[in-house]
């Protein structure tokens, strides 16, 4: 599994509107280590690695930056591949896709909020699926946690999985 975007939310609640006024930052990680981590669990799913991360910075990770103190998009990076390690949301789907012999689950989105709620019961979170050849798969697992990395439940759930019929997981998901 990877990790898509980190959106972080000033108050309980609420996201972000688009938070940096001013140009965009350009990206260009020198760091090795966090370049690989990214690539292996932050790639982008439409493009080049660059534009994405350079969007996912400049629409979320600057709101971040000056609330922390920071400076400049390492620190928000490195804690992206640092949160994404402390969660683990990947355990989960690979214990499903090893439990299968077939190339694709199927799963009903009740069955699968379920079993996220079990194994962690102290996030809320929501569920991106995606369109692929008539097919509804998941494609990210979303949670919600503050600036404080408190997690948080959302006015507003953003969950565009159909709920009307099962959605398919597949092994290229991880």
């Amino acid at each position: 599994m990877t990790l898509h975007g980190l959106w972080p939310s000033l108050k309980s609640g609420s996201f972000l509107p688009e938070c940096n006024p001013g140009e965009e930052v350009p990206i260009s990680i020198a760091d090795k280590s966090l370049l690989d981590k990214m690539k292996a669990d932050w790639p982008s799913y439409t493009g080049p690695d660059e534009k994405f991360w350079t969007h996912e910075y400049n629409k979320h990770g600057y709101c971040y930056t000056n609330k922390s103190k920071t400076q400049g998009y390492v620190p928000y990076f490195s804690l992206g591949m640092d949160i994404f390690k402390k969660y683990q949301l990947e355990s989960f789907i690979d214990e499903l896709i090893e439990k299968s012999t077939q190339e694709e689950i199927l799963i009903t989105i009740d069955e699968l909020n379920g079993i996220i709620a079990k194994k962690f019961p102290y996030i809320y979170f929501d569920l991106d699926c995606k369109r692929i050849e008539n097919k509804n798969y998941l494609g990210e697992i979303r949670i919600y946690l503050d600036l404080d990395f408190n997690s948080f439940s959302p006015k507003i759930r953003r969950s565009d999985c159909p709920t009307s019929h099962p959605i398919y997981i597949g092994k290229f998901f991880n």
